[in-house]
């Protein structure tokens, strides 16, 4: 894992995920009522006159998520945040 910001007094870090141990830590650091926040890209596609979608164009988005529930899927290699 790296680290990339850490700031103790707002509790606050930014981290990259390199492996399988990492999504664990990260599983055991975030508990509920934690905002989370996560880049992603969306395609945004606008309607022609005929109603058919022109070609898109991609956005980068940050989304911030407050955790209810949150899970560690071994198999999937993953972790969910509700």
């Amino acid at each position: 894992m790296r680290i990339i910001e850490l700031d103790q007094k707002k509790e606050f870090f930014n981290v990259v995920v390199e492996n399988l141990d990492d999504l664990w830590h990260i599983y055991n650091l975030i508990s509920k009522d934690d905002i989370v926040y996560a880049k992603t890209t969306r395609e945004i596609k606008v309607r022609s006159e005929a109603g058919r979608p022109v070609k898109g164009r991609r956005v980068l988005l940050t989304l911030g998520l407050k955790v209810v529930e949150l899970f560690f899927d071994k198999n999937l290699n993953r972790v969910r945040i509700r």
